[in-house]
């Protein structure tokens, strides 16, 4: 701790410490004032709140009490005059005298607003006061209602004001406060919803009134609006923040002093419902009475309590103080007060505080941040001049050497040092620019010694090959073993050449990547290929195990592959087994490949390597060596103990891919020491542990081209994968000649090794040239080769200026040319590919690598051949197919070029008969038929040529589909009828490519025409004829079925009469028997369905035969009229039905009527009849006219029949006329049962 404050800056030594000191000391003199200024305005904020509740306590029981006289006066005035007034009846009088004495009460108290008394008998009077002061008079009515009546000056009652004819509770000794004053039996408070006000609550005082036989004579009350107890509330405490509020216990508001009403809501069943005081709309005293009820909850004792609440992010101070009486009031008065209203002016004085303290700190700030400056200015000079100069700062020097004092000591010493530095930095600096450059040299001159060497060991290998493939005769074994030591030692030299180039270009940073997915499984086939002929001179079996499914990798395609090479040459030079596995399998974590290669066999020799590091998210990562250092050259002991400088490289170009390499990392446990580390025993050999049967020789992961779901690659699956062998050559050209091949290289070596390689192979004819002129002659004297193999850099011609020359006559189809370079240089191979090469080959070329590509440009130059021999040969037919068509079909290009023309259409435009445009596609010899033919196209009819513009082929070449018979072609001799149509051909794009126009005569269709034209207008002509008279006779038909319309109405209506009168009665107007009985059959049936029930009544006329012969016959009839319209209006629904049944009975059918409706249908049907008041002097029921019921019902079944439902009707129609007439008799069930109902 003491060495790091030791290491702090003197300025913050300086400056700090004084600022904390003033920073303690201002801070807690700051807290101690705000803290003793809180407690203080707390205290008296406590002292305020309680003096207002002893004003609001003094204010209520001065209320209380008045309202208490009032009462207690009322009784005692009124107790004398009941005594007086109800000896006998024991009831208040009630009248004028009364309505007096109530309204002076209220006139003589500013307290009271309601006084009353609701008399034993459930009669109320009262005067109120309303809320605009206004004095009203209650009174009951007789009637059950009660009236409002505006009072004199004098207390007599004026005009009514309104009258409600019902309230809720017409009997006032069913109101609440009337009866727990009357079972008390003393003064009891309660809080008065009157039913005759809907928003108004009062706090009323209520007391019996006794008579003088101990029965009550009715309730006095005196009562306040609680609306008027929060105005006294809220005038005592105006110009006060904050507010006063009344609670009862069980929650309700009783009065605010911010002059919110206690809240009354309606109920559905007509009462009313008071809201508690925690749900007021007010947010201040909804939480305050929350924190009540919590007081209330917990059983506190009765005693003053505080409390704090917080609304809206603002704190108040809350005062509770209960109030109860004996009478029954249990009250909590709260006074409520916001803390801002008095602690402002000490928030004021905090944020004063703060700024004060803050104007000290900076003050102590500048002031300590000036004296320290002053301090240590020079000291931080020699500090920044010394930082300056371990910068590269040479010339930066320090002031104040002329000071006598240590300061200036100190500066000259610092300036003579840099001086001696700056000189020994210059001296430094020119000696490494001459190093640089001595090693640039070297590199360079490695570098075109590299160069210089690797055509003569191409040119050795390629001889050295061909030897060994038989180009020279037959060879001796001892032959072929020197030859295959010579070839194997050669291709150790090319390899350790292109790893100096290598080097040499990763040195300085030449080498570039081009990254592109690629197929893992295919470039390690490509690699095992390669690398075939060294395995199987070692006796090795190389085996590929890689998933169908690996998606591709991302790498640049040379690169891998000289990867997959060296990591291949290292297991094969490093392994003693038989077999050398090769896997790869997807990391998903990291979106990479790994890739392994795996030997069976004892172990050699070497030092081991450790774990692979950490992968890169997001890019291959390829496993680093740990051991090796991050820099390109390694020690030669390492490289040793790697594999030599080919993994060096390797490592390099795994780097360079984002990524790193990993060495002997085993599958399933370990070999050799992964410690890192190389422990030499006393001979100074490498430390060795037991090997296990596989081992893991190399790994290292690359990316896969895109993150997502795995792909899945269509190769067939191989777990041993060798090398091609040679395949015969191709039969695709008809003529079975042998490919030509021209090899032009300036250098005899390697050209000599091309031409045997490619002379070993069956198919191929090779010829040979040594500069590009030489190339060229032998390619214009001919034959044309099929492939040409030209080297880049010759003396006389560059590759590009022969391939210049090349390509203004043959197209890269037509001559396939393939350049050969000693460098693998991006932008050799782009120049060469833009000047017209097809393919690029990099020296020295294997005799692989060489075959395959002069195959596969073969085989792609006779595909080519072949498509245009088909292609000709399609057109060849479609011309023929063409030339069979019976009009003339001609094909123009964009411009207006002839393109094709069949013969028909030669001979229809008098053409010579000898062009064949068939035979040649791009025949365009003939001008364009639109020009050859505008002078030759007139108007059918006319000598007025047509337009240009309008002949189809023109409209056909912009894009429009055109027709025409309208044309006629001047043959000479005559002129014929012509029908032109055009169609254009457009490509993806929308553009016109070609245009194709069909062309015939047409005089024997226009003869044809003009015949068919005559005998139309002849058949028209009939027809119109033929129409005429078809059109009158079918107006006369119409009228006839016309008529026979009107009659068949007619008819219909008559019998629609008949129908109805079949089934009325004539003299009531309703159905008769007969309509009677289908229409009862018709319900029994829909019924006997449903199974629902089915009423009958029967009716007839009390003592009809008396009537007749005392009134006589007509109006008789008019009686039963007169029953019959009863009947019918008493009948609303369509199923229902009102009959004559015969003489003075009538029916009604009451379909899906229970008993009980039939009944009370019959009760109606009586009491109407009855209600007529007909007069009926023989009658010896009543002197009017009655009738007898008989009512049944059944519910429909088919084990019973409608008769059933009459006869029980019948029989309780009897029953009726038995018991006396004018009556109903009912009968539910069918006699024979024995369930009767009368």
């Amino acid at each position: 701790m003491i060495q790091q404050l030791r290491r702090l800056p003197l300025p913050i030594v300086l400056v700090v410490p004084f600022m904390a000191q003033i920073l303690v000391i201002v801070s807690l003199v700051g807290y101690l004032s705000y803290a003793g200024g809180k407690s203080s305005i707390l205290g008296v904020l406590a002292q305020m709140q309680r003096d207002t509740a002893d004003r609001a306590d003094d204010l209520l029981q001065e209320i209380l009490r008045g309202l208490q006289d009032a009462n207690q006066r009322n009784a005692n005035n009124l107790r004398p005059i009941a005594g007086q007034r109800t000896q006998q009846t024991n009831t208040m009088p009630q009248g004028v005298q009364l309505d007096r004495y109530l309204w002076n009460q209220v006139i003589t108290s500013d307290d009271v607003d309601l006084v009353g008394f609701a008399t034993a008998t459930g009669e109320f009077t009262g005067v109120e006061r309303n809320s605009r002061g206004k004095l009203l008079i209650r009174s009951t009515t007789d009637n059950g209602g009660l009236c409002r009546y505006l009072v004199n000056h004098q207390g007599d009652r004026q005009a009514q004001v309104d009258c409600l004819s019902s309230v809720p509770n017409p009997d006032f000794r069913q109101q609440p406060w009337y009866r727990m004053a009357v079972g008390t039996g003393e003064p009891t408070w309660s809080i008065i919803d009157p039913p005759f006000q809907k928003t108004t609550t009062y706090l009323s005082v209520t007391q019996p009134l006794w008579g003088d036989r101990g029965r009550p004579l009715g309730v006095l009350m005196a009562g306040l609006r609680l609306s008027h107890l929060g105005q006294r509330l809220a005038t005592m405490q105006a110009g006060k923040p904050g507010q006063l509020l009344i609670l009862e216990r069980s929650g309700h508001l009783i009065a605010a002093s911010t002059g919110e009403k206690p809240a009354v809501l309606p109920l559905s069943g007509g009462g009313r419902q008071r809201l508690t005081a925690t749900r007021s709309e007010n947010p201040v005293t909804a939480e305050a009475a929350r924190a009540t009820m919590r007081f209330i909850q917990g059983q506190q004792p009765l005693q003053d309590r505080q409390a704090t609440i917080t609304v809206n992010e603002e704190q108040y101070a809350v005062f509770l103080r209960p109030f109860n009486d004996a009478s029954g009031l249990d009250w909590w008065l709260l006074v409520v007060t916001p803390h801002q209203a008095y602690s402002s002016p000490l928030e004021h004085n905090r944020w004063l505080i703060v700024g004060l303290c803050g104007g000290a700190m900076v003050l102590a700030g500048l002031t300590g941040w000036g004296l320290a400056h002053w301090v240590t200015r020079p000291l931080m000079e020699v500090h920044e001049a010394a930082q300056a100069l371990a910068s590269g700062q040479w010339q930066r020097r320090v002031t104040g050497d002329d000071r006598p004092d240590r300061l200036g000591e100190l500066a000259r010493a610092f300036n003579f040092m840099a001086n001696c530095v700056e000189g020994a930095f210059i001296q430094l600096t020119a000696q490494n620019q001459e190093l640089r450059r001595i090693d640039r040299l070297k590199d360079e001159f490695l570098a075109s010694t590299s160069h210089a060497l690797r055509s003569p060991l191409a040119g050795m290998i390629a001889i050295v090959e061909s030897l060994l493939r038989g180009t020279g005769g037959p060879l001796t074994s001892l032959q072929k073993t020197n030859l295959e030591l010579l070839l194997t030692s050669n291709q150790r030299l090319q390899n350790l050449v292109n790893d100096l180039l290598d080097v040499a270009r990763l040195r300085y940073g030449d080498v570039r990547l081009d990254p592109q997915a690629i197929d893992l499984r295919s470039a390690v086939q490509v690699a095992i290929t390669m690398l075939q002929p060294l395995a199987d001179r070692r006796h090795l079996t190389m085996v590929m195990q890689i998933p169908d499914q690996l998606p591709p990798v991302m790498a640049d395609p040379d690169r891998l592959q000289q990867i997959l090479l060296n990591l291949l040459d290292y297991a094969i030079q490093q392994t003693a087994g038989q077999q050398i596995l090769i896997t790869a399998e997807f990391l998903s974590e990291q979106d990479m490949v790994r890739v392994s290669t795996l030997d069976r066999g004892p172990e050699p020799a070497i030092g081991s390597w450790g774990q692979e590091s950490a992968l890169a998210p997001g890019w291959a990562v390829l496993p680093m060596m740990a051991n090796s250092p991050p820099s390109l050259v390694l020690e030669p002991a390492q490289l040793d103990s790697i594999g030599g400088l080919s993994l060096t490289i390797t490592k390099r170009l795994v780097e360079l891919h984002g990524g790193t390499l990993a060495l002997g990392d085993v599958c399933g446990h370990g070999w050799g020491d992964h410690s890192g580390n190389h422990p030499e025993n006393a001979s100074g050999d490498h430390t060795m542990t037991a090997a296990p049967a596989i081992r893991e020789r190399i790994n290292f992961t690359i990316p896969i081209a895109w993150t997502g779901e795995s792909p899945t690659l269509q190769i067939a699956p191989s777990d041993h994968w060798t090398a091609p062998q040679p395949q015969p050559p191709t039969t695709a050209d008809p003529d079975l000649l042998p490919s030509h091949i021209l090899v032009v290289d300036d250098d005899p070596l390697i050209l000599q090794g091309l031409a045997n390689w490619l002379a070993l192979e069956p198919g191929f004819r090779v010829s040979v040239a040594l500069s590009g002129r030489s190339a060229l002659a032998q390619i214009q004297q001919g034959p044309v080769p099929d492939l040409l193999l030209l080297d880049l850099r010759m003396p006389d011609l560059t590759g590009y200026e022969v391939i210049a020359q090349l390509r203004q006559t043959w197209s890269p189809q037509a001559l396939p040319i393939v350049l050969l370079s000693e460098r693998a240089c991006p932008q050799e191979i782009v120049a060469g590919l833009a000047a017209g090469a097809n393919d690029h080959l990099t020296k020295p070329v294997t005799a692989s690598e060489l075959i395959a590509r002069t195959r596969a440009h073969l085989q792609v130059r006779q595909l080519q051949l072949q498509q245009q021999r088909t292609a000709a040969e399609h057109e060849r037919k479609i011309a023929l197919f063409l030339d069979a068509l019976p009009v003339g079909v001609a094909v123009y290009q964009a411009g207006g070029d002839l393109l094709y023309l069949n013969s028909l259409g030669r001979q229809l435009l008098n053409l010579d008969p000898n062009l064949d445009p068939s035979l040649n596609p791009s025949f365009n010899s003939v001008a364009p038929l639109s020009v050859s033919l505008a002078d030759r196209l007139y108007r059918a009819g006319t000598d007025q040529p047509i337009e240009l513009a309008q002949i189809p082929v023109q409209l056909g070449a912009t894009g429009q589909a055109a027709v025409t018979e309208t044309v006629e072609l001047d043959r000479g001799s005559k002129r014929i009828p012509f029908e032109m149509r055009a169609v254009p051909i457009t490509d993806e794009a929308g553009q016109v490519t070609y245009a194709v126009v069909t062309f015939q005569d047409i005089t024997e269709r226009q003869k044809t025409a003009t015949i068919l034209a005559n005998y139309s207008r002849s058949l028209e002509a009939e027809v119109a004829n033929r129409t005429a008279a078809l059109i009158e006779s079918n107006r006369q038909l119409e009228i006839q079925i016309l008529e026979r319309q009107r009659a068949e109405q007619a008819l219909q209506r008559a019998n629609q009469e008949l129908t109805r009168l079949a089934q009325l009665d004539g003299l009531t107007q309703v159905a008769n028997r007969r309509g009677f009985d289908e229409h009862l059959a018709r319900e029994w049936a829909r019924l006997a369905r449903s199974g629902r029930p089915l009423s009958l009544l029967l009716l007839d006329v009390d003592c009809f035969k008396a009537y007749n012969d005392c009134y006589g016959h007509p109006s008789g009839d008019d009686c039963l009229i007169q029953v019959a319209r009863v009947l019918a209006d008493m009948i609303c629904r369509p199923a229902d039905l009102v009959a004559r049944y015969g003489g003075e009975e009538f029916a009604i059918i009451l379909p899906e009527t229970p008993l009980e409706g039939a009944i009370a249908i019959a009760h109606q049907v009586r009491t109407r009849i009855r209600g007529r008041q007909l007069p009926h002097e023989r009658s010896i029921v009543a002197p009017f006219v009655t009738v007898s019921i008989g009512v049944s019902c059944l519910v429909p079944s088919n084990d019973c029949q409608p008769a059933t439902l009459i006869a029980m009707a019948d029989s309780a129609l009897y029953c009726a006329k038995q018991a006396g007439r004018d009556r109903y008799c009912v009968r539910a069930n069918h006699p024979s049962i024995g369930q009767a109902a009368v």
